[in-house]
């Protein structure tokens, strides 16, 4: 694994063969620290990101099988495909695919000034979706499993294809601000 800052494994490395980190490693193994910076070949994305929360963040819940709905989210609809913009944290609970199925369009969701929470014991499925993590830095963006003794949590991406989509092939993005 590799940071272009500090890197730390937090308890668990995950059976890492090798880290690397520009600033400090620790908790990880076989980790090798002030590693060079690795130019991000995916910085120019971050053009495609559009922000309509505004310093509203109050967050959603979301249970495979039905959009949310309230303040939390926000819909803007996209020359072939569609964005789901979260205000503040996104807890995924429960199993299947966010969508209900897999679905017949792109998604992409854009979780702005908060971080993506799997809830212990969910198992969930994305097809053809990006999820964006952006905000102004106030708010950690992070992804959260669940963590200690009998608790597990499962996601699995898969992002989307369709040509003139710019998220194409990406299934998880962070913005580099």
């Amino acid at each position: 694994i590799r940071s272009n800052t500090s890197l730390d494994c937090n308890g668990h490395d995950g059976n890492l063969t090798k880290s690397y980190g520009s600033g400090s490693v620790a908790g990880c193994s076989r980790p090798r620290s002030n590693a060079p910076v690795v130019p991000d070949t995916y910085a120019d994305l971050a053009k495609n990101i559009t922000t309509v929360c505004g310093g509203v963040r109050p967050g959603v819940t979301w249970t495979p099988g039905s959009i949310p709905i309230g303040a939390g989210i926000k819909t803007v609809s996209k020359t072939g495909y569609t964005e789901y913009h979260i205000c503040g944290d996104l807890l995924v609970t429960g199993s299947g695919y966010l969508t209900g199925n897999a679905p017949a369009t792109d998604i992409v969701i854009v979780i702005e000034n908060g971080s993506l929470i799997v809830d212990n014991k969910a198992s969930i499925s994305t097809a053809r979706t990006a999820i964006v993590l952006t905000g102004d830095n106030t708010w950690p963006a992070k992804i959260q499993f669940p963590n200690g003794a009998g608790k597990q949590g499962t996601l699995s991406l898969s992002p989307p294809t369709s040509v003139g989509n710019p998220w194409q092939a990406v299934a998880l993005y962070l913005d580099p601000k």
